[in-house]
């Protein structure tokens, strides 16, 4: 719901105090991520998602948001490694295939079309 609200910095708090309870959940550790990326912790973000990624979660939207998350820290190897396996887990996932284009418009991101 903070989220909804645009109160990204509350909403972090509210993830960490969530994660502090129940560590072993990647829902926690995912939306934390997604609040950090909006807050501009980009840094921090990475961290919490890399966390969450321990607990086993493998999931197309997680590699999404790290990837967005090492492209705004400009980490853009490990972002194009996260967009790739995110477009690998899930291979109609239209807006990991934007951003890695986009981010690499030289060779497209070395993405062809479905």
């Amino acid at each position: 719901m903070l989220e909804k609200l645009g109160k990204y910095g509350e909403a972090a708090s509210h993830f960490r105090a969530m994660n502090q309870l129940r560590p072993d959940l990647y829902v926690g550790y995912y939306r934390l991520g997604r609040s950090l990326i909006k807050t501009g912790d980009c840094r921090g973000a990475i961290e919490q998602l890399k966390r969450g990624e321990r607990t086993g979660h493998k999931k197309a939207t997680w590699n999404f948001f790290l990837a967005a998350a090492y492209q705004r820290s400009g980490a853009l190897a490990e972002a194009s490694a996260h967009y790739r396996k995110a477009i690998e887990l899930d291979p109609k996932y239209e807006q990991a295939r934007k951003n890695l284009k986009s981010a690499w418009p030289q060779d497209g991101g070395g993405v062809t079309s479905r």
